[in-house]
């Protein structure tokens, strides 16, 4: 089924748009994870709000490297489909060499922004975190000087078409929100190393808002609707400046969608029909500026451009009650109230658990070093002397209703906690246990063949004790 030539734009414009839905709904996808889980404290993590590379580098790997990769070529592609459309006379043309050179280099800037974002999603933040962090900056800085060039473009090309205000207004929004992200990235790299948690919340809001940068590359190319090849030509503008007729058809361009020039040229041909004043010079133009073959008849009526629905985002709600009860069940200690909070080595206990547990070992802690006794606790949850019943009965007998509330939010983020731990543990270590397999299945493979060396070595040893033997023997 053929598509109509005013629709034809939607087989390059949805590039910018999916792009920006698989990015956006990604990023949402990820912060819901992590709040539903109990906001887990990844192995990564500095403070208490998590960063996307540390959500990344857990089990939600596979889905954070397809999203970089379709948001980095999508970026890409929008750039390179732009610069097609400008070439191919369906938008309005580069009229000068450093407006194509300011195009070639946003290009670049968006290919090597590209590559930043996959590679900074295959080179997780817990594994590889020095390249992490040397491809975060790629990224950063492709974007920013693809960014900086585009506008660089826009407003070059607005200076030499005034008339379109839809140009002007392009490049103004790309600014705003360009100025915006490159102002937050310098606080991002400040705030890393000094405010975590400030850190986090930037990238977060950056992130979100790259998304509304590549929706403007949409805008951009929906200015193509219903342009066949070659209307917008440098040739032919230039052309239509000189007999004083650019204004006309760059109304059409502000106003509504739809094949403008067409019907800009049906008027003029018209007007030279008719025999009207003004006009005695359109002649040769319009003898040489046809209506490509097989081109429908088109309405006179502008056709009413489609409402786009405003993108707002709700900001996804969290229990508060978690975090608070948390530490409110940390807090209380001593005898007839709850437990005492666990100590500063509780991760590494349930760390060293999960790995004696997962490789066979046992669970528990090692036997006690001679001349020292262990104090087991019953009322620890980490101890091996736990007695669930007696830490039950003096919970029920000793506590509040609110008080048992707030422990029971306590022991449920707790299990969510050792959950993901558990999840993160077994992931971080998959990649080392199959390099240990494979270590040793090649040395098993190394000492069958050495099998039949240590015989004839055995022999050797064997024919020399021999003859040590006789030797001796031998001696008076």
């Amino acid at each position: 089924m053929a598509i109509a030539y005013e629709h034809r734009y939607w087989v390059y414009a949805w590039i910018p748009l999916f792009g920006a839905f698989i990015w956006f709904g990604t990023l949402l996808s990820m912060l819901i994870t992590w709040l539903a889980t109990g906001r887990p404290r990844y192995v990564t993590q500095q403070g208490s709000i998590a960063y996307i590379s540390d959500i990344g580098a857990g089990y939600l790997k596979p889905l954070f490297i397809v999203c970089c990769c379709i948001t980095g070529v999508s970026f890409f592609l929008s750039l390179v489909v732009e610069r097609w459309l400008r070439h191919s006379g369906r938008l309005v043309p580069n009229m000068r060499r450093r407006e194509r050179f300011f195009s070639t280099l946003a290009i670049l800037g968006a290919a090597i922004g590209a590559v930043g974002l996959i590679l900074l999603s295959i080179f997780d933040t817990g594994r590889h975190r020095s390249l992490h962090r040397v491809f975060l900056l790629v990224f950063i800085v492709g974007v920013a000087l693809s960014a900086l060039f585009t506008i660089a473009e826009f407003r070059w090309i607005s200076h030499d078409f005034v008339e379109i205000r839809k140009l002007k207004r392009a490049y103004i929004a790309k600014g705003v929100i360009a100025v915006a992200l490159i102002i937050l990235a310098i606080a991002f790299a400040v705030a890393l190393y000094h405010a975590p948690n400030a850190g986090a919340i930037i990238e977060w809001v950056i992130a979100f808002g790259f998304t509304f940068y590549i929706l403007t590359f949409y805008y951009d190319l929906r200015m193509a609707r219903g342009v066949h090849k070659g209307e917008l030509s440098e040739q032919r503008l230039l052309a239509m400046r000189q007999q004083g007729s650019i204004g006309a058809p760059m109304m059409q361009i502000n106003s509504a969608g739809g094949n403008y020039f067409s019907r800009y040229r049906s008027g003029i041909q018209r007007r030279v029909r008719s025999g009207s004043g003004g006009l005695a010079g359109c002649g040769t133009f319009n003898a040489s500026y046809t209506s490509p073959p097989g081109t429908p008849p088109r309405s006179r009526t502008p056709n009413p451009r489609p409402a786009v629905p405003s993108l707002r985002i709700s900001p996804p709600t969290a229990r508060t009650s978690l975090p608070a009860a948390t530490l409110a069940a940390r807090r209380v200690s001593g005898h007839g109230s709850l437990p005492s909070a666990p100590s500063n080595d509780r991760p590494k206990t349930r760390a060293r658990d999960l790995l004696r547990k997962h490789y066979g070992l046992g669970v528990g802690p090692p036997p006690p070093l001679a001349g020292k006794v262990a104090q087991a606790d019953p009322m620890d949850l980490d101890s091996s002397a736990f007695d669930a019943r007696s830490y039950y009965e003096q919970l029920i007998t000793t506590s509040s209703l609110t008080t048992l509330l707030r422990r029971e939010n306590g022991l449920l983020t707790e299990i969510r906690q050792l959950d993901s731990e558990r999840q993160s543990l077994v992931y971080n270590h998959h990649h080392e246990l199959i390099a240990a397999s494979d270590t040793i299945a090649a040395m098993k493979s190394r000492a069958e063949n050495l099998d039949a060396d240590l015989d004839l070595l055995r022999a050797a040893f064997s024919e020399i004790s021999r003859l040590s033997s006789e030797v001796t023997s031998d001696d008076p």
